[in-house]
């Protein structure tokens, strides 16, 4: 349906304009941003916590079994740090047609994707960064949610800063933020019923109270993604500026394996890497934000 439509907006759609009359205008798709089920569905990839299941790169994840007093409680993907080869339009529609052929996913396509045979759509290059699920809903929620943790394991990791909400909370109480911002943050005690818009409200302007309450090695690590972040969010963005980002966001996952362990190293974590070849190949994060349509 999706397809169908696209196309119907490649072929043209007839306008009338006063004073010049009946105009023919074509629509070209050239890139679309989701969410990850969406994704998937859009791409004829499958789940994005299967083998193969990043849209831009051919990383294949790995099994990581949790364990509940040395018994085997669940198994989960995990996606190591690694920098594989990216996903283009010849390599992924062969695999997803040999898929098709064989009735199971290959490398992570399940069947050929309708959206390639529009001029301009390209599976991996297409596919573009989402900030609202990925990043404020998935990695920075995430980071908070270890940071600001009960459990007695996450309080004694030097990384925690459970100990110190009270005098967070109150940094944070004085922390003014423009007045075009949608949404302020709440108390941090709070912080698990965060929206999107607060989650990014905090990164933003509350971040400096964050990296008070730090310890130098994991305040320097938090400020590579808050330094990526700003550059991939830039009015104007030049080819150093996204080597910069690149560069700081492969330091950051690399660290965040680190410092939280495999166990944490979540499709979130890595989609991190492609960052920059969406503001290289559309440009900054806000340009396709879904914050636009979030209810």
């Amino acid at each position: 349906m999706i397809y169908q439509e696209c196309a119907q907006l490649e072929a043209g759609v007839t306008f009338f304009i006063p004073g010049v009359g009946e105009q023919n205008t074509k629509f070209f798709i050239i890139a679309s941003c989701t969410d990850k089920p969406a994704q998937s569905l859009l791409t004829n990839m499958v789940s994005h916590n299967a083998n193969y299941s990043c849209a831009k790169c051919f990383t294949e994840g790995e099994n990581f079994t949790i364990y509940s007093k040395k018994v085997r409680k669940s198994t989960i993907k995990v996606f190591p740090y690694r920098n594989d080869e990216v996903r283009n339009n010849s390599i992924c529609n062969n695999l997803a047609i040999e898929a098709e052929q064989h009735g199971s996913p290959v490398k992570g396509h399940a069947a050929p994707c309708p959206l390639t045979k529009l001029k301009y759509y390209s599976l991996g290059e297409s596919i573009l960064f989402d900030s609202l699920h990925t990043l404020y809903l998935g990695v920075f929620k995430k980071f908070c949610s270890l940071i600001f943790s009960k459990s007695k394991t996450d309080r004694q990791q030097k990384w925690s800063l459970y100990n110190k909400i009270n005098s967070i909370d109150q940094g944070l109480s004085s922390v003014k933020i423009p007045t075009t911002t949608s949404r302020r943050f709440r108390t941090i005690k709070h912080i698990a019923r965060f929206k999107a818009n607060e989650f990014r409200s905090l990164m933003h302007h509350g971040s400096t109270v964050l990296l008070q309450a730090m310890l130098p090695k994991y305040r320097r690590h938090f400020a590579l993604l808050l330094a990526a972040v700003n550059i991939a969010s830039k009015d104007i963005i030049d080819n150093y500026d996204i080597i910069l980002a690149k560069e700081l966001l492969h330091q950051y996952v690399k660290d965040w394996q680190k410092i939280f362990g495999l166990r944490h190293m979540s499709s979130n974590i890595h989609s991190l890497l492609h960052i920059h070849e969406s503001i290289q190949f559309v440009g900054p994060l806000y340009m396709y934000s879904a914050f636009n349509f979030e209810g």
